[in-house]
């Protein structure tokens, strides 16, 4: 079966990937907090997105 996942357009709270992890967001999507990415760990946006606070990238961040 194949699952499908969902977040809302506008996430309310600060972002943050933690190390040795992947995470995938599908835009386009406002964070009006700030977005970690740890050292090790990777972001990867497919679509806008629009981050109002700080954007603080020790690991990998791409835009799709």
């Amino acid at each position: 079966s194949i699952d499908i996942l969902t977040h809302k357009s506008i996430l309310d709270e600060n972002y943050v990937v933690e190390a040795n992890t992947s995470a995938l967001l599908m835009g386009p999507v406002k964070l009006p907090g700030s977005v970690n990415v740890s050292q090790d760990a990777s972001l990867t946006v497919f679509g806008e997105i629009s981050v109002t606070g700080d954007l603080n990238i020790s690991g990998t961040f791409s835009v799709r």
